[in-house]
């Protein structure tokens, strides 16, 4: 007889053919992102060995709108839902001293290249395709796991340098959440995302030098703690 009970258990909560509520969502959110993005220089000379490095912290907060649309079934107390999410981050980061220096064989020192030159990253914006799998734990309140697949547009910019790159990049957000029904067409909803991008590189940049020849680099390694609060209405399919 337990083992009847814990396969109804388990059908339950891996099968949503079944599902009594289904529902084409629509929703609004404001967003809070504080990116915790990493900046690397690379220095190189004679276009061979690597002659040195440092990361840079580029710490930045901000608000921002975004928009919601997706799929939600739910079966008894266990909820599934796809979604497609727009993020309109608009997020500049900024250094104001990077100071770029080189190795110079004649002295055995580093020498200054370039003080206090300014380096810019703009995140524009974000679509994501998101998977949700929660459980109603009391009344109307259901706690939920979020996995989302992210593809955002970054531009960055060394003016003095002329370093400019436009790069559309890939990315991955672990989430967990909370939402509330007010009533059966309308929801809010609180969640937390890491997001994490793949590395962008910069094209090399060659500076010649009386004594050394080398090119510059950057690798920018996109990272940001993400929190959206959202009211979403459901039209609900179910007969």
């Amino acid at each position: 007889m337990n083992k009847i009970k814990y396969a109804l258990a388990f059908s339950s909560l891996i099968n949503f053919s079944y599902g009594n509520q289904k529902s084409i969502i629509v929703g609004t959110n404001i967003n809070y992102i504080k990116s915790n993005s990493k900046k690397l220089n690379f220095y190189t000379k004679n276009n061979d060995d690597e002659n040195g490095s440092k990361n840079i912290n580029l710490n930045q907060s901000h608000f921002c709108p975004g928009l919601i649309l997706g799929y939600n079934q739910k079966n008894s107390k266990f909820m599934f839902e796809g979604l497609y999410e727009y993020t309109d981050d608009q997020l500049k980061k900024r250094k104001n001293a990077d100071t770029i220096t080189y190795y110079d064989p004649s002295d055995g020192e580093n020498e200054v290249l370039s003080k206090n030159s300014t380096f810019q990253v703009l995140h524009k914006d974000t679509h994501a395709l998101s998977f949700k799998y929660g459980y109603e734990f009391l009344s109307n309140t259901c706690f939920y796991l979020k996995a989302a697949l992210l593809f955002s547009q970054f531009k960055i910019k060394f003016e003095k340098y002329g370093i400019t790159q436009s790069k559309h990049q890939y990315g991955f957000a672990p989430g967990i959440g909370m939402e509330y029904a007010i009533n059966n067409q309308f929801n809010v909803r609180a969640e937390y995302n890491y997001r994490m991008y793949r590395k962008i590189r910069t094209p090399e940049t060659k500076f010649d030098k009386t004594i050394v020849n080398f090119n510059y680099t950057t690798t920018i390694k996109p990272r940001e703690h993400h929190f959206g609060l959202s009211l979403v209405y459901k039209f609900n399919l179910s007969k």
